[in-house]
């Protein structure tokens, strides 16, 4: 098996922030566009890559938009482990979220002009009733068997 690749890019502010008011400006914007052709654009220099991975808040501002979530806390238990509700799609979208409180309307989602699955990384302490959600909304998920 060959390594994987992995390279990170940041886009913040010279403050730091992930969010605010620069995302929207013309600099911004061009940033933007120049990262997603380096990785996803036609001409892209990084090739052969199936996704790339982001955190919450990125995933927030970017996609669920901070939306509530409707879970079913009367769900029946889910098995326990990995979820794969699209196992051949050709990008994957990868979203940190330990907890689980993301509120996906669909299984994919659409950066510029490349659409991927959405995948969540889970921990422990997502719920019973947020991994009945995602399993509802076709959403892939992964999860480590809790222990006692």
């Amino acid at each position: 098996m060959d390594r994987p690749r992995i390279f990170i890019h940041m886009h913040m502010s010279l403050d730091g922030k992930i969010v605010g008011s620069y995302l929207p400006t013309d600099v911004g914007m061009a940033s933007q566009r120049q990262y997603y052709n380096l990785f996803l654009g036609p001409d892209r220099h990084f090739r052969n890559h199936k996704g790339w991975l982001s955190g919450r808040t990125t995933s927030e501002d970017n996609f669920t938009h901070y939306r509530k979530l409707k879970l079913d806390e009367f769900a029946p238990p889910m098995p326990e482990g990995d979820f794969i509700a699209v196992d051949d799609a050709p990008m994957h979208y990868f979203s940190v979220d330990p907890s689980g409180v993301l509120a996906w309307e669909t299984n994919s989602i659409t950066y510029f002009d490349t659409t991927a699955h959405v995948v969540q990384i889970l921990s422990g302490k997502a719920t019973n009733a947020y991994k009945d959600f995602l399993r509802r909304k076709g959403v892939s998920y992964t999860s480590p068997a809790r222990t006692l």
